[in-house]
């Protein structure tokens, strides 16, 4: 079955340009096109009161993220990839799935800090979240 196109968990941290790297040797391989998903973690809705100043922290939250993942966009266009950039606003596993599930992504592919199984229990991890509830299979880089 061909990978017609990848969707890559993208924070900018060292696991996510592992992924990416590797998602970069899989899209050559198959000729796909990749898709760098960010999501920004959306923990909480503050009380009424602080709203104003939340709302400026999102959107500026969201600005960073859109530079982050443009230059990423634009490092992998540059070097004849086709990608595109998606940044979104909430829990990082749930819109990977959510990505996921286009009818023309094949593949998702994320990276993993390599907490130990404790720190996966008591912090969480988006992996293994992803995991669990990706309709599409995924790809776990270490």
């Amino acid at each position: 079955m061909p990978i017609r196109r990848i969707v890559v968990a993208y924070d900018g941290s060292p696991p996510a340009r592992r992924a990416l790297a590797f998602a970069e040797e899989l899209a050559s391989a198959f000729d796909s096109s990749l898709t760098l998903l960010h999501a920004i973690h959306v923990p909480v809705t503050p009380p009424e009161a602080a709203l104003a100043g939340w709302a400026e922290l999102l959107a500026a939250e969201q600005r960073a993220g859109e530079t982050l993942v443009d230059e990423a966009v634009q490092a992998a266009r540059k070097a004849g990839f086709r990608a595109e950039p998606v940044v979104v606003v909430g829990s990082p596993a749930e819109q990977l799935a959510e990505a996921a599930a286009a009818a023309d992504v094949d593949l998702v592919v994320a990276g993993t800090t390599g907490k130990g199984a404790m720190a996966r229990v008591l912090l969480g991890s988006v992996t293994t979240r992803l995991l669990h509830i990706s309709p599409k299979p995924v790809l776990v880089v270490p």
